[in-house]
């Protein structure tokens, strides 16, 4: 397991902005470009670092070491059209010694794996990020609730199958998830 890395995200704009702006203003060359063909597409992933002073986000992560700008692109290889372009950005406490950029470039894909595999369920199908819940401890114990939700979903359905099917399965099947609470009491 690699040094933590953190995506950058529209809900925290400020520090989204700034980064975003020292980047326009740096105007730097790729420092890894990597290309992947499947599922009827060509991906293509752009990384640009800047190894900020220590001063310019000290207000918020004063432990910044490396800040990456990842650029995605898919092209259909059927059309060889444009299907989409995101600009995402991360940061990391690692030095470039550490985590130099090939390797800094595979720490992203993995964090993004990670990101659509698990916390996708979590934002897309529980609308995690549209709850509003601020009271006490309550944000925290529904976390808490998704999180065991997740766990039981796997542990009812078979273990190579897709996120899609766990959730079809068990809208079913509800007694999976049943037994599993109750030691396998329930028919």
């Amino acid at each position: 397991r690699g040094p933590p890395i953190s995506a950058v995200k529209g809900n925290t704009p400020s520090l989204h902005d700034r980064i975003e702006q020292a980047f326009l203003a740096a105007g730097l060359p790729p420092d890894v470009t990597q290309h992947e063909r499947g599922h009827g597409r060509e991906d293509i992933r752009i990384l640009r670092i800047i190894q900020p002073h220590p001063d310019d986000l000290a207000d918020v992560f004063p432990y910044v070491r490396q800040i990456y700008q990842i650029e995605r692109t898919r092209i259909s290889t059927k059309t060889q059209q444009i299907l989409s372009t995101e600009i995402v950005y991360a940061l990391t406490a690692a030095s470039a010694e550490r985590l130099p950029p090939a390797a800094a470039a595979q720490a992203i894909r993995d964090h993004w794996r990670i990101e659509n595999l698990l916390h996708r369920q979590k934002d897309v199908r529980m609308q995690e990020d549209h709850d509003r819940t601020h009271t006490r401890h309550s944000a925290h114990n529904l976390g808490a609730i998704r999180n065991l939700s997740l766990i039981l979903l796997r542990q009812a359905t078979a273990h190579d199958a897709t996120w899609e099917q766990r959730w079809r399965t068990v809208a079913k099947q509800p007694w999976r998830v049943i037994r599993l609470l109750t030691g396998g009491a329930a028919a």
